[in-house]
């Protein structure tokens, strides 16, 4: 019961750097003529780019796992593969992968205006990073049900386009619409 009620508090605790960093996408996105960046760019990773906006770069650690650097990750492809089309979710529908390898991953094939987000209050910029997809480069992989995150109390935290952060359980976010930017 003691450690169900210590895992709630850093729960409570990551969900505030959830919504703190979600707050600097958006001067982010404000500064950028409302366009999202990728996960990684010529110019650095997601939480680079963030750095600017940040007052304090504990916020980038989980509290249930500190030695994780980021502890969060950008959703950089949205739902399943194309193929799985009983949940109508679809491989590049993310946020945004990285300009490097031309791989962009975004439903335009493009970087993302905010006005082309059509349910912002529905579509997940970013979220904990557990388990690590890759090797701990801030990537958020929901197309895939063993990287959902199982974190805190049988789900995770995630961060909005609308700037609100919320917990989800984990049964919740796979199949659902809100890993998408397009929803079908």
């Amino acid at each position: 019961m003691f450690a169900r009620a210590r895992e709630k508090a850093r729960q409570n605790s990551c969900l505030n750097n959830v919504k703190q960093l979600q707050l600097s996408i958006l001067m982010y996105v404000q500064d950028y003529d409302e366009i999202f960046c990728l996960g990684q760019n010529a110019n650095g990773r997601w939480y680079q780019l963030m750095q600017p906006y940040i007052n304090n770069d504990q916020i980038l650690f989980c509290p249930s796992e500190p030695a994780k650097n980021p502890g969060y990750g950008w959703n950089i492809r949205g739902g399943n593969s194309a193929s799985n089309t009983a949940t109508g979710l679809y491989l590049n529908n993310g946020m945004g992968y990285t300009y490097a390898s031309g791989d962009i991953d975004t439903p335009t094939g493009a970087r993302l205006a905010m006005s082309q987000i059509t349910h912002p209050a529905e579509t997940i910029v970013i979220g904990d990073l557990s388990p690590v997809y890759g090797n701990g480069i801030g990537y958020l992989v929901l197309y895939s049900e063993s990287y959902i995150p199982n974190l805190h109390n049988e789900g995770g935290n995630y961060g909005f386009v609308d700037g609100h952060a919320k917990w989800l359980a984990k049964s919740s976010v796979w199949g659902s619409q809100v890993c998408n930017v397009r929803k079908p």
